[in-house]
């Protein structure tokens, strides 16, 4: 690993959800039913988990990467909800969790953020921009973060039968939230064996297959978009408005966290 000048503060507005707003579902992996209401808090209130009758500030010293998914405290499959919250824009949000799991909805982040809707400006916050070039290789990948004016990501793919590349700026990443989640179908058995993806819903997963993928696409490289939305996620571990552009080859949510880890000064990871 090498990490190099660190990160710099930069001064953002401060944003929440206009009122409280609530989804159900039932989630991916468990299956099992829960719902999530968001709360709005004033500027300097950060984001938030409220589940298992415990806070949990959302930094990436508090995130577990078990079983193909972001975990904070007693909230399973954060990462799409995050992914959400980090494009809107939003700074400061409680996140109530009433069960194990954010539900999985239709595989994608797109239902979150319209959710969120148009938030509301409460004042200003900091933001964190990365100082200078940090690059990781780990979990079977390879990530770098690097200055950028705003926040970029570009992530490759690359897998049997499935090789794809994807790249979304500071003006399209929304772009990328429609994009759901997707397994190889070589992976199916095994992964439902191990007591995952109890909650998939026809359409809501897209499986690749040898020769291609066996649901209708939304785009594409709908299964690049979906590692960066993934990826846009566990960025928002870091809790704040980021500036930098990620590269990720190979990610996994692991990469991700490591990759936040290391380039995010303890100030930003304390609470």
């Amino acid at each position: 690993m090498s990490v190099a000048a660190p990160a710099q503060a930069f001064k953002a507005p401060a944003r929440t959800v206009a009122t409280t707003v609530a989804l159900a579902g039932v989630g991916l992996h468990t299956g099992a039913p829960a719902k999530v209401t968001l709360h709005p808090e004033e500027a300097g209130a950060g984001l938030a988990f409220l589940a298992g009758g415990e806070r949990v500030p959302v930094h990436p010293d508090q995130a577990r990467t078990p079983g193909g998914c972001t975990v904070l405290g007693a909230a399973r499959t954060v990462e799409h909800l995050l992914a959400a919250v980090l494009v809107a824009g939003v700074t400061d949000l409680t996140i109530e969790l009433d069960g194990p799991e954010v539900p999985g909805l239709d595989g994608s982040a797109l239902p979150w953020l319209e959710l969120i809707g148009e938030p509301v400006t409460t004042g200003w916050t900091e933001g964190l921009q990365v100082g200078g070039p940090t690059r990781l290789e780990a979990h079977g990948g390879v990530a770098v973060a690097e200055p950028a004016g705003g926040l970029e990501v570009a992530v490759t793919v690359a897998f049997p039968g499935l090789h794809q590349a994807c790249q979304a700026g500071p003006d399209d990443l929304a772009s990328v939230l429609d994009a759901r989640t997707f397994l190889l179908h070589a992976q199916l058995d095994a992964v439902l064996a191990a007591g995952q993806g109890q909650g998939v819903r026809p359409g809501g997963v897209v499986v690749w297959g040898p020769r291609g993928s066996l649901v209708p696409l939304r785009s594409p490289d709908e299964p690049a978009r979906h590692k960066a939305l993934d990826l846009l996620g566990d960025l928002a571990l870091v809790g704040c408005p980021v500036r930098g552009r990620f590269t990720v080859d190979r990610g996994s949510h692991a990469l991700h966290v490591a990759l936040v880890r290391a380039f995010a000064p303890p100030r930003s990871r304390s609470g």
